[in-house]
């Protein structure tokens, strides 16, 4: 009753209106965060400062969306003095409306979850266990206390746990692992607070490192399937709940580690096994949607390091693998995909062959590479693999029709058919994908010169009989 009569001698004495037009900025001094916690500090703070023309408030409708409502009224000077009887009126009627807010989100169950603990969220392997991906044993995941003294285990109900991944808000995390021995390893994900375990995959794989994915699906590594190289894994995304599972990245290849940059994209490691395995990884580039694939080094691979391990000391006798600040952190932006599923399709367009990093592709002489060799594993196991040639033109473009979803790998040939130049991995396009390179190993830093390449001066090369051996494929336009 004290609040109403408080309210109705502010509108006596016009120190604020209600207001409801769209035009009203929004700068809320009180709020409930998606459902979440009353922001009393915000509102605290608000009250020690005098509130002039521009100050607003903001309350919660009844459709739980915001209401803005401004504070208008003739101050003696651009603000309300403090000591003015009207000041404090609109300081009673600001703290009452905390009040009952506060009261009333917990009454009606609103008061929502707590914001993220302040640590570090820690993978571990116990002394007697093994850390090999195919089968981790014996390891777990840690909450750790911003000095590092305090350890906290998070799946101690798990016979292993591994690679977790913090979501966005820093409330929730995800992890690889087995709840007992024998079992086959799933996605897992739980609260940074121990609460709400659910398991998101199900089957007979063989998930690893899983991450979070701007606009909420669900990115890890497994097995690609049957006919693949044993040790061969490939990068999937599914759903929050595990179904509408997607395959991303194509090849016989160790694909591994992935993690999200800031511009959207997933940057992962490639592990090459076929033909001849390298000493190091390659450092690979994609879009969300498996798009876009393209190589990372030099400032750009700077520019999307990782931060080192932290100063904590695990338990005697255990191993500190990997580490991540528990904290939220900004939600990268979600990349439009242009992924048709009812094409079987994508096109491959070259600007230039002979630009390149590699000394002895960027050496060549104008007019020495005469064709491109396009080569895909056959379906068949046991055969060789399948090709089809097409021109390259003489400013060193090329542009042809591939299958979607297929791995590719590409030879320069010289006049006599010999090889000058091929990949080392392999790219792939997906459906309905117009994928393009600068070059053969270009740096990424290069810019395309300003000219339109011949290749396109005619519809692209069609590569799919030979690559398919008539396999059902078509073309989709």
């Amino acid at each position: 009753m004290k609040m109403l009569q408080t309210l109705r001698r502010c509108r006596q004495q016009r120190v604020f209106r209600a207001t409801a037009r769209p035009e009203v900025r929004r700068a809320p001094l009180i709020g409930l965060d998606n459902g979440g916690d009353l922001d009393i500090f915000k509102v605290m703070n608000s009250l020690s400062r005098p509130i002039g023309r521009k100050n607003q408030v903001s309350g919660i409708s009844a459709e739980s969306g915001w209401r803005d409502v401004s504070l208008k009224g003739k101050p003696e000077r651009p603000g309300i003095r403090r000591g003015s009887h009207a000041g404090r009126a609109a300081r009673t009627v600001l703290l009452g409306t905390a009040v009952v807010l506060a009261a009333a989100g917990g009454f009606l169950g609103l008061r929502g979850k707590r914001g993220a603990e302040p640590g570090f969220l820690l993978s571990l392997a116990r002394g007697d266990g093994s850390t090999t991906m195919a089968a981790p044993e014996r390891t777990y995941v840690a909450f750790a206390s911003p000095d590092g003294k305090s350890l906290r285990d998070l799946t101690e109900d798990f016979h292993s746990a591994s690679s977790p991944c913090l979501s966005f808000d820093g409330r929730r995390f995800l992890f690889a692992g087995r709840a007992r021995p024998g079992e086959a390893p799933a996605i897992w994900e739980r609260g940074i607070d121990r609460s709400r375990l659910r398991k998101v995959t199900e089957g007979n794989g063989d998930p690893s490192g899983p991450i979070y994915l701007p606009g909420g699906r669900i990115l890890y590594s497994d097995r690609p399937g049957r006919g693949a190289a044993t040790e061969a894994r490939s990068l999937f995304s599914c759903a929050p709940d595990g179904s509408d599972t997607e395959r991303l990245t194509f090849g016989d290849h160790q694909d591994i580690h992935a993690r999200i940059l800031a511009d959207g994209r997933v940057r992962f490691d490639r592990r090459i096994l076929t033909p001849a395995p390298l000493p190091d990884p390659l450092d690979l580039v994609i879009h969300p949607d498996g798009t876009m694939v393209s190589a990372m080094f030099g400032r750009e691979r700077d520019r999307g390091g990782e931060a080192g391990l932290p100063p904590v000391e695990p338990p005697k006798g255990d191993r500190l693998l990997g580490a991540a600040e528990a904290a939220p952190r900004k939600v990268p932006p979600i990349l439009t995909s242009v992924i048709r599923t009812e094409w079987t399709t994508g096109t491959l367009l070259c600007l230039n062959a002979y630009a390149s990093r590699i000394p002895s592709v960027a050496g060549l002489p104008r007019g020495a590479v005469q064709r491109v060799r396009i080569t895909t594993p056959s379906p068949e196991p046991g055969e060789g693999d399948l090709s089809a040639e097409a021109p390259v033109m003489s400013d060193g473009s090329f542009f042809v029709e591939v299958p979607a979803d297929t791995p590719l790998r590409i030879h320069l040939l010289g006049e006599g058919g010999e090889v000058l130049a091929s990949s080392l991995s392999g790219v792939w396009v997906r459906a309905n994908e117009n994928h393009g390179c600068i070059g053969c190993h270009e740096a990424t830093e290069l810019a395309p010169e300003n000219r339109q390449p011949l290749a396109v001066g005619r519809p692209p090369e069609s590569l799919l009989l030979a690559l398919t051996r008539g396999g059902g494929f078509s073309r989709g336009r």
